[in-house]
């Protein structure tokens, strides 16, 4: 059973060990990973990658580069945070993968088929990524493939990272139902300050995966040289069209990222929805990365 960065993932026909993934653990390797059942957005990419059909996949809104897997022919098997158990079941996966918004399903779903987690830790969110995504390279023989693709991520890391430190201080914001929520340094968007070096604007308080709630004054008093917004409502598919009205008001305008161009709106699915997948870190680098040209 898949899921995209935060998801669950089965696969048949693999051999493999029941085990609670952690840095360092061996997963033995299937000797032909065959279908999957997903359950979760955030992986499929990995899946995609590996070139294996699932079963089984979410009810989600999906990102363009997955919009496939929201065809009748996958059978839908529960919702990005609550799996069908019946449902996965009658997969009967060989290999159930969760990770992110279904991690608090694990247990429950090893009852079911041997199961795994690879959630991200934020307080290391490369490391731990790279980990997990070597995990599933062993897991369907793309070794050298990962090991291709994680080099390319590092080189962009690399050459953001560099450019970054002169940019300007950054400020990411969740918009939602017209509120506005921030996450600096180690939240779940953290990568934009800890892993790619832009300054933060402002010490945001958030706790998990929720950030601090936030107005639009607080935004014009931190005045962000870079803005980056990820506009929620497109993301899980609530919003009428992908501009963010919301941050359309004098406030806003009157801020440098405004200014000088820099209000930066994220791809929502990309980063709210898919996450830590192996084909959307680099995405999402990428974005960072354009944003400090």
């Amino acid at each position: 059973m898949w899921r995209r960065g935060n998801g669950v993932f089965a696969a048949r026909g693999s051999q493999h060990h029941h085990h609670r993934a952690r840095p360092g653990l061996h997963v033995q390797r299937s000797r032909e990973p065959g279908k999957g059942c997903h359950v979760r957005s955030g992986r499929s990419g990995h899946h995609e990658r590996a070139r294996r059909r699932p079963t089984g996949v979410p009810e989600a809104s999906y990102p363009e580069a997955l919009k496939k897997f929201s065809e009748t022919k996958y059978t839908k098997v529960g919702s990005l945070k609550e799996p069908d158990f019946e449902a996965v079941s009658s997969a009967a996966p060989d290999l159930i993968i969760v990770s992110g918004r279904t991690a608090g399903a694990y247990e429950e779903l090893s009852k079911i088929a041997p199961t795994i987690d690879l959630s991200v830790d934020a307080a290391k969110p490369m490391e731990s990524f790279k980990a997990q995504t070597e995990k599933l390279g062993k897991i369907f023989k793309k070794e050298d493939e990962v090991a291709s693709k994680l080099a390319e991520v590092d080189k962009t890391v690399a050459d953001t990272k560099a450019k970054a430190a002169t940019a300007g201080k950054g400020l990411i914001v969740l918009t939602s139902g017209g509120e506005v929520t921030a996450y600096g340094a180690g939240s779940r968007f953290g990568i934009i300050h800890d892993v790619l070096g832009v300054p933060t604007a402002a010490d945001v308080k958030s706790e998990g995966s929720h950030g601090e709630a936030v107005s639009f004054e607080y935004i014009k008093e931190t005045n962000p040289d870079i803005l980056y917004v990820i506009n929620r409502d497109t993301a899980i598919g609530t919003a009428g069209s992908t501009a963010n009205p919301i941050l359309d008001n004098e406030l806003v305008k009157s801020t440098n990222a405004a200014k000088n161009s820099k209000i930066v709106n994220l791809d929502p699915a990309g980063w709210y929805i898919v996450g830590y997948g192996l084909n959307n870190v680099q995405a999402m680098v990428t974005a960072v990365a354009d944003s400090v040209a």
